[in-house]
């Protein structure tokens, strides 16, 4: 016995009418299937439709993808232009690196310091103080 054909399972339509009558009959806006919601203003029969149509509107532009944030990256909301926090001894370089200035051939040498500090202590790069509040967590200070 040879398979000629793949017939897919039908998709189960969401079916809220009541004896009593009252109820919304609304086309699906991803896939076109006529369907029963429970509320006047509902878009989609599923939440597969609802999201297949979020991921299409990401991938034509219409919505900005919104991207987690690296590890490393700001943690805390900048609390003025001066002062602000990072977490991580590399994310302090690389805010030196591309916000303070030249940092060639002293990258060890700047890790070394930030990781060798104590909680309290403070490490000074070209008018950037840079206090180690915990273990993980700098605070940035410029002059």
């Amino acid at each position: 016995m040879a398979i000629t054909k793949f017939i897919p399972e039908k998709k189960k339509i969401r079916d809220n009418r009541n004896p009593e009558g009252g109820f919304y009959e609304a086309v699906c806006d991803s896939c076109g299937t006529v369907f029963y919601p429970k509320r006047a203003n509902a878009k989609y029969c599923n939440s597969k439709c609802a999201q297949n149509s979020f991921r299409a509107k990401i991938a034509a532009g219409e919505i900005p993808k919104k991207l987690k944030p690296k590890p490393g990256q700001i943690k805390e909301t900048v609390k003025s232009d001066k002062t602000f926090f990072l977490i991580g001894a590399g994310a302090v370089y690389r805010h030196l690196k591309s916000n303070v200035g030249s940092t060639y051939g002293q990258r060890e040498m700047i890790l070394d310091s930030l990781n060798t500090l104590e909680n309290g202590e403070t490490f000074h790069w070209l008018g950037t103080d840079i206090l180690k509040v915990s273990e993980r967590k700098f605070k940035l200070s410029k002059e």
